[in-house]
């Protein structure tokens, strides 16, 4: 997070959860559609801007509301792989 098509962060590098596909197909930045596409567009605007943390936010808050605590450990974990990126 955010989605390897924005990030700055090899795919092997960048954060990331583990989510079912049908729970990852249901994300604001999965797929195709004008929604998803604009959806990106904004985290990279943030990314541009060093609002890397803000950008990846956007998609916690986004999982977070679609299925609550479901991946809230898994967040945790990418979040604090996250803080370290930073040092």
């Amino acid at each position: 997070m955010p989605a390897d098509s924005v990030s700055p962060l090899s795919k092997k590098k960048g954060p990331a959860i583990s989510m079912d596909k049908a729970d990852h197909r249901q994300t604001a930045s999965w797929g195709n559609s004008k929604e998803a596409k604009a959806y990106r567009a904004q985290q990279k605007q943030l990314i541009d801007n060093g609002q890397f943390k803000e950008a990846q936010q956007m998609d916690v808050n986004d999982v977070q509301s679609k299925f609550g605590t479901k991946y809230d450990s898994a967040i945790k974990e990418m979040q604090e792989y996250t803080d370290k990126l930073d040092k």
